[in-house]
């Protein structure tokens, strides 16, 4: 139900020496408007109001904010400069003293003042929401040595923002940036508001005036003066000062001064006060120049205004640091210990800075620091157990620390520490200054230093501070420059006493109760575990290829991960923590895993992957196998971002002959995280190639370029184990002067071949043997090269050349490979190489074709699929479904066609032909079984300069492997018995648009003996449960063949773009529902997509089952991912043209639309034939992507091209069906536009229309000439067919945006098909008109056919199309009184649970723009639109009288 609160604000002046508390009630929710006078946008307020009201207490009072979250994300609230003393956990920066208040809930901070007075201010300190507005002044007026002055103003300086922060960590986060942030500062706010607007600052003569000057800005420095007043600086952050005088006052982000200032005592004169906002570097977003602001100090309205001179030579004097002394004479602190705390800065290849402070770069962790502190007993003392990232120093219990901030770069900085203020002592250069930057002097405080909670560390300078640690708690010390500094890593965590604070304080439980709301530990070390485990799969950062910094995916804060090495028999225990924030898995990779399939690791094959914050433990049996192989990542393709390692298990049987074994590893790295790809790819983002991504080779988990040297010793023979863990690219292997003898391949003995090199694609590892030469007098080159999978690869269209050093002897010369003469290398070919162990040929029972097919949509996102289809996960893992079908397992159905299934029967061989007509090469690797590479050659002629295909055999006994290459081209036949029961995946290893773009297939084998043989640990049953992914039925979850329900459903319905749409049944288009009049349609809905979904019968009054009509947020919440609901549709009271679409997150303009007919059944219309007929408008890109656009403002002028074209009956209109009639026939043509945007026109040449309906309404008949139809509008024709058959005719679609300047280019998109009398007839085309205009239906001439007149009018509601726009050019519309945004509650939940108040139109909110009708009044509603948009409107559960329009 909705509440409706009412908030009192009580204030409290303190009339005695009792301290009172002072209550407050914030209802924290979203504001729209304009505060920089031109952007209108969404931003963060109070009880409605922004900017928020300034809070004043006196020094002692406790300040209760009780705070209630009305936000969609957790917030919470930092008294900036507050000490906490023993309430550390009101502190709130989210992840170190507490988790945030959730979404909905509420909490009370309690700020006890007893401590300080000053100026202060309260703002956000979760996802940086004071960047948004969530930020006030907070005033503790003094009860002990007041200030002697007369009035007191509080002046706020700001920067603006013309975006929401989560867009703009939306773009670091996502790395969308192309060589800059989007436009986003907006301007600088001077007390709230747009400072080119500003009131005025009104003084009279001859008084003292206080003036409390906070920034609050979030990236810029604020300048602040006043022409022809000195302003005297008597406070700094809350600490009182001896008195100086100054020009000006200069403050960075955080900080605060009071100053006095004494004016004239003249009233001839009024005076320029200027506020200059600038960016913390040179190289600012706001076009590299400061802003700057004027206003008026007022001594009389309407005097002469004196400006503030321009500068001479002599530069305004402003309060630096080192000149001010602290009032209470506090000398300087002896030191116990200093920290120097380096600025360190990090830029990727999208321009994001990253920067560290000290040790590293600042992370949260998955445990809130202040609750690790709290359980961790002695341990809360050691650094370790707050894990690297949190950045951590321990401070003893009154020690005094002297930190040292160097920072050598041309950004300014400005650090605020909680729980503190500290001594400002000195400040010098640190560097040599760039870029214009003037040199930074020497500067020492005198005896006295002032003390200050947020400091200036400006561009090339070095900065000391000191401070007792006297407040146990767990502090941030942190840089206040929002935008790009403190969320990009500028932090450290002070973790001061913990023993004490152990002692002293207890977490509320009600804070500890909003983590669990969030899932977040309240207990134990950084990770959530006892002691120093902080082991898992966790995030890594560093710079692997040597030159971009980036995160990747290490364990146990390792990367590259050390290879695991076993005997064969071993059984390796792999305990695996997840610490990263999607799931995960892990395969190993070759392994064979008989009897435990379950252990394979392919998400929705095998398992549902590790959870977030859970642990797992994986158990590999190596008995039946010896060899080369690794073990890597299986979700998310988290291999690809460095989840890999080598797998060595050492043969306890027959060893190969050699001295000493190194393992070599070839892999490809990439300058971003591979979800970055995966989201390009699933949004379409793409301008016609990916992102520049490709960042270079690595050799044994390093940059290729600087690889360490490989040492030998002159006669060894030593086997190298070399492994291709590349995503994307091939990979050679050489070295100079030294032949190789391949001994295996993919853990299978050969037949020794001798080779010049390697030559491995993406999975595939060789064991060589290489014997040393006896003479140290030189060293050699080896050489790697990484070449993509295509000659027009992204790391353009050349190989990338690695070489490394052979080193005999440190510092001999080095022979290095020579250029390549007519000789071509020899590499080993599979069909060369020969298995050790002489296993024959196998007899072939069955042969599977599996063809590579490829498709590519407008941004040249290329789709793939192997043998049947494009692979796709289910709803159910493919294993789960195998083993709990019983006998219907071995129906390849139930599986569904997208996951590709072949069912094999136990121990029959199988012969794949992989076939590959495409320049692309792929490897394909089999999970669960090795297979014979028998045979290759060439499929198709080559193209694009490829070398032609050769045929070839294999000998004898063909090599086995588990990974193959299926080169440009060719095919290859492979052979395998079916002796290892399982669900094993089938799949390209080329990761990054292969594997996940379609190309895999999934083996079934011999279920009746998996349901036998092996049972699915409970603990995966329970992770898949975690993720609500059903463990049981079929590929939907489903008994039987029960495959049904609203899913994504690929293709390209507008005969170009192929994109996911929404389907039902794997269909689309949907088809057509036909009823009688009077039955009751049960529509049994299960919701196959990852979102929620509802249905809505359009134009149906739903009378007395208001519940099923489907909007969400106003009937129901929807049906969630995995569920289901049934929908009853009564059709008593109607019959006609209607239509079913999505009514959540308008899944209708993705296809979820079908024609909804009740046919009659009291008084026919006379016709012989009835054909419907649906007229839509289709788009290259899923809405989703559009709406994404919108609510993140991703927007440079125009939306992205997005239509694609008309569909006439659900297919592209250019290639439309005929329309058949036959001679002399009479029929009713059911015309429904199902358009999202645009108006359709319909008419067929040398026919007349009827109209006999609109939207479900019998008219009384109506001679037309075509159809003109608005979105969601219907009508019925009826059309008589001519007696000859000597001719065709042409129909005409014609698709046109509802504006002039629309989508599709400005001008209508005419569509053509025919009216077919006769195969082959000549076509008779609409004739161009003449001055005669064609006939259209207009509401006016239209007349009801049960002659019902116009009703009385009992009120008149006006409801005027009002328009905003945005700095984006996104419009936003209102209809009557404001924009309609959704509740929290659903509105008829609402006017269900009310009472009487639910006659109220204020229960609802404003935003729903709620009108409450009485029973049986009769409305009229004026709709006026002033603007060149055409609307439709549509009215749910009714159908009104249209009698009346006009110019407006």
């Amino acid at each position: 139900m909705n509440v409706c609160f009412l908030f009192i604000f009580v204030v409290f002046r303190l009339t005695s020496c009792f301290a009172k508390r002072v209550e407050l009630n914030w209802s924290v929710e979203y504001v729209y408007g304009a505060r920089d006078g031109s952007n209108y946008r969404r931003s963060i307020g109070v009880n409605g109001a922004t900017p928020i009201p300034a809070v004043h207490v006196m020094q002692g009072d406790t300040l209760v904010l009780n705070v209630h979250n009305k936000l969609d994300v957790a917030t919470s609230l930092h008294p900036h400069g507050i000490y906490n003393n023993g309430t550390n956990y009101f502190d709130g920066p989210d992840m170190v003293t507490e988790c945030g208040i959730p979404p909905g809930e509420s909490f009370t901070y309690e700020i006890n003042t007893a401590a300080q007075s000053g100026t202060f201010w309260i703002h956000g300190h979760t996802r940086h929401a004071d960047v948004d507005g969530l930020r006030t002044p907070f005033i503790i007026h003094s009860n002990k040595t007041p200030v002697d002055y007369d009035e007191e103003l509080v002046i706020t300086l700001e920067d603006w923002f013309s975006q929401e922060f989560y867009v703009r960590m939306e773009y670091i986060d996502n790395r969308k940036i192309d060589g800059t942030f989007p436009p986003n500062y907006a301007g600088g706010l001077f007390n709230g508001y747009n400072a080119n607007r500003t009131a005025p600052i009104k003084f009279r003569p001859g008084k003292r005036y206080r003036l409390r000057v906070i920034s609050m800005a979030a990236n810029n420095w604020s300048v602040f003066r006043i022409s022809g007043h000195k302003m005297i600086v008597i406070e700094a952050d809350g600490v009182r000062s001896m008195p100086l005088e100054v020009d000006e006052l200069n403050l960075g982000p955080g900080q605060r001064n009071s100053v006095i200032v004494t004016t004239l005592n003249s009233t001839d004169s009024n005076y320029v006060f200027e506020f200059i906002s600038t960016s913390s570097t040179v190289n600012l977003e706001e076009n590299e120049l400061p802003k700057s602001y004027k206003g008026v100090v007022e001594y009389k309205e309407d005097a002469p205004i004196k400006n503030i001179p321009e500068q001479s030579d002599k530069e305004p004097m402003w309060p630096d640091d080192m000149a001010l002394q602290a009032a209470d004479r506090q000398p300087w602190l002896p030191v116990d210990r200093s920290i120097n705390l380096t600025i360190t800065r990090y830029v990727d290849q999208f321009r994001v800075t990253f920067w560290s402070l000290g040790k590293t770069l600042y992370q949260p962790t998955i445990v809130p620091t202040l609750y690790t502190a709290m359980s961790m007993g002695e341990l809360a003392f050691n650094e370790s157990v707050y894990a690297p990232q949190t950045n951590a120093y321990v401070l003893r219990h009154l020690e005094v620390v002297e930190f040292v901030i160097s920072n050598p770069f041309i950004n300014g900085h400005t650090f605020h520490m909680h729980g503190h203020d500290f001594q400002v002592t000195e400040a010098g250069p640190c560097g040599k200054a760039t870029g214009g930057y003037p040199e930074v002097s020497y500067r020492k405080s005198g005896p006295w230093p002032i003390r200050r909670d947020t400091v200036q560390v400006r561009a090339f300078e070095y900065v000391r501070l000191r401070l007792r640690a006297d407040n146990p708690g767990v502090w941030r010390f942190h840089c206040h420059v929002a935008p790009g500094h403190d969320y990009n890593g500028l932090a450290v965590i002070l973790v001061e006493a913990p023993e004490l604070l152990q002692k002293q304080q207890r977490i509320p439980d009600q804070m500890k109760e909003m983590c669990k709301m969030q899932g977040i530990p309240t207990a134990g070390n950084a990770a959530g575990n006892p002691g120093f485990d902080l082991t898992g799969v966790e995030y890594v950062y560093g710079a692997r290829d040597g030159s971009n910094y980036r995160r990747s995916i290490g364990v146990n804060g390792a990367t590259p991960i050390p290879a695991v090495h076993v005997m064969q028999g071993d059984t390796l225990v792999l305990n695996v923590h997840n610490k990263l924030d999607v799931a995960t898995s892990l395969h190993p990779h070759g392994i064979y895993n008989n009897g435990t399939n379950y252990f394979d690791g392919p998400d929705m094959v095998t398992e549902c992957g590790i959870p977030p914050g859970e642990s797992f433990t994986y158990e590999i049996n190596t008995a039946a196998q010896s060899g080369t192989f690794w073990i890597h990542g299986h979700t998310r393709h988290a291999d690809v971002d460095g989840l890999r390692t080598p797998f060595i298990i050492h043969s306890n049987k027959t060893p190969v002959d050699y001295d000493e074994e190194l393992v070599i590893t070839l892999e490809d790295w990439f300058s971003q995280e591979f979800y970055v790809r995966m989201e390009y790819i699933d949004n379409r983002k793409i301008d016609g190639t990916f992102p520049p991504n490709y960042a270079g080779g690595l050799f044994n988990g390093y940059n290729a370029n600087r690889t360490a040297p490989i040492k030998f010793r002159p006669g060894k023979r030593y086997r190298l184990r070399v492994i291709s863990m590349a995503a994307n690219n091939w990979s050679l292997f050489r070295i100079l002067g030294h032949k190789m003898v391949v001994i295996e391949a993919d853990g299978v003995r050969s037949m020794p071949l001798e080779v010049d090199g390697l030559n491995l694609g993406p999975g595939q590892r060789n064991s060589v043997i290489v014997t040393a030469l006896n003479s140290t007098d030189f060293n050699y080159v080896f050489e790697f090269i990484s070449t993509a999978s295509t000659v027009n690869n992204e790391s353009g269209g050349k190989p990338k050349n690695y070489r490394g050093v052979v080193e005999y002897r440190e510092g001999a010369p080095i022979k290095d490979i020579p250029e390549q003469s007519d000789k071509e290398p020899v590499w080993p070919d599979d069909m060369a190489l020969q298995a050790a162990d002489r296993q024959p040929w196998l007899p072939v029972d069955r042969t599977i074709d599996l063809p590579v097919t490829f498709y590519s949509d407008p941004f040249l996102v290329g789709f793939w699929s192997l043998g049947k289809t494009l692979y796709q996960p289910t709803i159910v893992p493919t294993l789960y479904t195998a083993m709990s079908m019983g006998k219907l397992a071995s129906n390849e159905s139930v599986y569904a066609p997208q996951t590709n299934a072949y069912v094999l029967r136990h121990l029959e061989v199988i012969e794949f032909v992989i076939s590959n007509p495409f320049i692309n090469d792929h490897t394909f690797h089999m999970h669960g079984h090795d297979f014979q590479v028998t045979e290759a050659g060439p499929c198709g002629k080559a193209t694009g300069g490829y070398p032609e295909v050769s045929y070839r055999k294999s000998g004898p006994w063909p090599i086995r492997r588990d990974t193959v290459q299926v080169r440009a081209f060719e095919y290859v036949r492979l052979r395998l018995r079916a002796d290892n029961p399982g669900v094993w995946r089938f799949h390209c290893h080329v990761a990054p648009g292969h594997d996940y773009n379609g190309l895999a297939v999934i083996l079934v084998e011999a279920p009746e003996l998996l349901q036998k043989q092996q049972r699915i640990p409970d603990q995966m049953k329970e992770m898949c449960k975690m993720q609500g992914i059903p463990t049981a039925g079929n590929a939907a979850g489903n008994p039987g063949f029960d495959l049904t329900g609203v899913e994504y459903v690929y293709g390209a319905r507008d005969g170009s773009n192929y994109r996911r749409s929404i389907g039902v049944n794997g269909a689309t288009p949907i088809p057509a529902v036909h009823v009688m009049q009077g039955d009751t349609l049960v529509l049994n809905v299960h919701n196959k997509l990852d979102v929620a979904t509802s249905l809505h019968p359009h134009g149906i009054y739903n009378n007395g089952t208001n519940y099923f009509d489907g909007p969400d947020m106003v009937t129901e919440c929807g049906i969630p991912p995995g569920e289901s609901f049934t929908y009853e549709i009564n059709t008593a009271a109607q019959s006609g043209t209607f239509w079913i679409h999505g009514h959540t997150r308008h899944a209708d303009v993705d296809g979820l639309r079908t024609p909804f007919i009740i046919h009659s059944n009291k008084t026919p219309v006379d016709y012989d034939e009835e054909l419907v007929i649906t007229l839509e408008d289709w788009f290259s890109q899923e809405f989703y992507v559009r709406m994404e656009y919108i609510d993140n403002r991703k927007i440079d002028g125009t939306f992205p091209p997005n239509y694609a074209g008309g569909l006439f009956n659900g297919y592209n209109a250019n290639r439309t069906a005929p329309i058949k009639f036959r001679p002399g026939k009479r029929y009713r043509l059911r015309v429904i536009s199902m358009a999202a945007n645009n108006w359709s026109v319909f008419r067929i040449s040398g026919h007349k229309m009827t109209v006999i309906e609109a939207d479900g309404v019998r008219s009384m008949p109506l001679e037309v000439d075509g159809l003109n139809l608005g979105p969601g509008q219907r009508n019925s024709v009826i059309v008589t067919a001519l007696n000859s058959t000597d001719f065709n005719y042409a129909f005409k679609f014609i698709s046109t945006s509802s504006t002039l300047n629309n989508e599709s280019g400005e001008k209508p998109k005419i569509y053509q098909g025919v009216v077919e009398y006769r195969e082959g007839a000549p076509i008779k085309d609409i004739s161009d008109q003449s001055d005669k205009k064609p006939v259209w239906p207009d509401d006016m001439t239209l007349q009801a056919a049960d002659k019902q007149p116009w009703l009385p009018v009992d009120r008149i509601i006006d409801l005027p199309i009002t328009r905003y726009s945005d700095s984006f050019r996104v419009g936003f519309w209102s209809l009557g009184k404001t924009l309609y945004q959704p509740t929290i509650v659903p509105t008829l939940y609402t006017a269900m649970s009310m009472g009487k108040l639910a006659s109220n139109e204020s229960v609802y909110a404003p935003q729903t723009n709620a009108y409450v009708l009485r029973h049986l009044e009769v409305i009229e509603f004026v709709i006026s639109n002033p603007f060149i948009n055409d609307h439709t409107f549509h009215m749910h559960g009714h159908d009104f009288q249209v009698t009346e329009a006009g110019p407006y």
